[in-house]
């Protein structure tokens, strides 16, 4: 609301200058968090939102993974069938919270097992949660097993952006005896903040890009995490694009450096977690932030 009010740089427009046909889908209302503009800002020539989609299936209230998937695979194909080819970002919402046992209507979920002794609240939430990672699992493979049929060459990025809401005070967390329990530091300060991200390519995709060693290339950490701020830019590199926009090419040459920097804390390349930076790591935190708030505020993007 503060900051995204007018066309900025992203991977919508690097692609879209590329060629690529740009899309975001979204099963949530347009309105919401002012999508209907922010995307276009991104540069997403076309925007789809639950107004759009026709006869879309639920699960309880939730538009689900598995209709998501559908629209996924359908736009690749109309995109193909067209002669071009696709940079295309969808934001799933079935399991979002939260987790009641009324989630999903009059269906029950089932139990989920734990050696740890959880208060029925976290029982319940635990167990709506699970149903929902079953159907996104569903829903990676039914997209992996899709795009490995294609003789196109696609990389799929699948990710989460933030864990589950499990109770107040991260109540579940703690029950469940989880580092994640912990916002304030501890053996692990990122843990409460912690995502997976999957790169798969299909393989068309992995001969055309040498999957193996175009990975090995971008000299991820040995525990194998980036901040988020980081997420695109290697996608640009893995995808050859990583030195056509200098913001980009600057943070894959960050992410070498410090590869996580959250809320007073750093990880270096050595894997080593310190709440004081070097000089050097604290310069490129400087010039990370004052070339994004210039981007942000200043920054023209036609």
């Amino acid at each position: 609301f503060r900051v995204v009010n007018r066309n900025l740089d992203s991977l919508f427009r690097v692609f879209g200058g590329d060629g690529y046909h740009t899309s975001f889908f979204h099963p949530g209302d347009d309105w919401f968090y002012n999508r209907e503009n922010v995307y276009r800002w991104f540069g997403a020539e076309k925007t789809v939102f639950i107004d759009q989609m026709e006869d879309p299936a639920y699960k309880g209230r939730w538009v689900t993974d598995d209709y998501m998937a559908g629209l996924i695979e359908q736009e690749f194909e109309d995109t193909v069938d067209a002669g071009e080819t696709l940079f295309h970002y969808t934001t799933t919402i079935q399991n979002h919270m939260s987790y009641t046992a009324e989630k999903y209507g009059d269906y029950v979920c089932p139990e989920v097992e734990t050696t740890a002794e959880l208060s029925p609240e976290i029982q319940t939430a635990v167990n709506v949660y699970a149903e929902g990672i079953r159907d996104a699992n569903a829903m990676l493979e039914d997209l992996t097993e899709f795009y490995s049929e294609q003789s196109e060459p696609v990389l799929l990025v699948f990710f989460g952006d933030h864990l589950p809401y499990l109770g107040d005070n991260r109540q579940g967390y703690a029950e469940l005896g989880l580092p994640a329990a912990s916002v304030t530091g501890g053996e692990d300060p990122f843990a409460a903040y912690t995502a997976p991200v999957l790169f798969w390519c299909n393989d068309a995709a992995a001969e055309a890009l040498d999957f193996a060693n175009a990975i090995e290339a971008l000299d991820l950490p040995a525990d194998g995490r980036i901040s988020a701020c980081y997420l695109g830019a290697a996608v640009l590199e893995l995808t050859g694009r990583g030195e056509v926009s200098p913001w980009f090419a600057f943070l894959n040459e960050m992410r070498r450096e410090l590869p996580v920097l959250h809320n007073g804390y750093y990880e270096g390349a050595d894997g080593e977690i310190t709440t004081e930076p070097t000089a050097e790591e604290a310069a490129l935190v400087s010039r990370m932030r004052c070339w994004a708030y210039y981007k942000l505020r200043y920054g023209v993007v036609k």
